[in-house]
């Protein structure tokens, strides 16, 4: 009988002690899950080319004075020739990347540029005017941009965005319309910051930990001015100005490479 209830006590032990060793056992915490790609402050470098995406400057008379001269093509009423260089400079931008196909941004950026033209015309005395010459330029002098960026991807490490927002910039015009024989002259030198919009896409992908590279299109249109020259020699001539109107539009496409701070990319 003793051996009995010893044996029961036992058994009755041993189960108690599986009991509480099982509450006892630690369980693993759930893995953490990685921190999204993209998401984070960047900085980085571009270079690029741009082209002029519209009309050439052009010029026309304001009164009787000058219009018989731009109807016989003796003064020239527009420049060809694209508006081309080159530009570079830096940006800064943050992602949100919302899932592991949504990526959110801001980016601005500044530029300093060269793309600019510069026509010189001559006239040897057509429609009976003295000869004469003529000349226009106008180069982007700087601009900037600040965008909001949204893409899918097409891989974990690459991306494909559209983009779009406000840009700046500044421009610099000069026109001459000269004619010594006669002493009729034409000059104008100005210069204009301005505001206006841009539209683009572009794939940006990771090639190294930190590190992406990118390829990108913008459409830039900073708008239209116009102008009236300032008139010297002849004091009929100083009464009558020309209007001359410049087109601040331009296609860009570049390249850059980015820094990204926090979270490594591609890790």
């Amino acid at each position: 009988m003793k051996r009995t209830i010893l044996l029961t006590a036992v058994t009755a032990f041993s189960f108690a002690s599986t009991g509480w060793a099982a509450d006892l056992t630690v369980k693993a915490p759930p893995p953490i899950a990685p921190a999204p790609l993209w998401t984070g402050w960047y900085v980085g470098l571009n270079l690029g080319y741009g082209f002029s995406g519209s009309s050439d400057p052009s010029a026309r008379a304001t009164s009787a004075w000058w219009a018989p001269a731009f109807a016989a093509g003796a003064a020239p009423g527009s420049f060809p020739g694209a508006r081309e260089g080159v530009f570079g400079g830096g940006q800064i931008g943050y992602n949100w990347q919302v899932n592991s196909l949504v990526v959110w941004g801001l980016e601005a950026d500044i530029q300093g540029s060269d793309i600019h033209k510069t026509t010189d015309l001559s006239n040897p005395g057509v429609g009976g005017f003295f000869p004469g010459t003529s000349f226009a330029s106008q180069k982007l002098d700087w601009f900037g941009t600040v965008r909001g960026r949204v893409g899918v991807l097409a891989a974990p490490t690459a991306l494909v965005y559209v983009t779009g927002g406000l840009a700046y910039g500044e421009s610099k015009y000069a026109y001459n319309l000269s004619f010594p024989a006669s002493n009729d002259f034409e000059d104008l030198s100005a210069s204009k910051t301005k505001a206006g919009w841009t539209v683009g896409g572009g794939v940006e992908w990771v090639f190294a930990p930190s590190w992406s590279a990118k390829a990108e299109y913008l459409y830039v249109n900073l708008g239209r001015e116009s102008f009236l020259t300032v008139g010297s020699g002849r004091p009929s001539n100083v009464t009558n100005p020309v209007a001359v109107g410049f087109d601040d539009s331009y296609h860009l496409v570049r390249v850059g490479v980015n820094y990204k701070f926090g979270p490594l990319l591609g890790r």
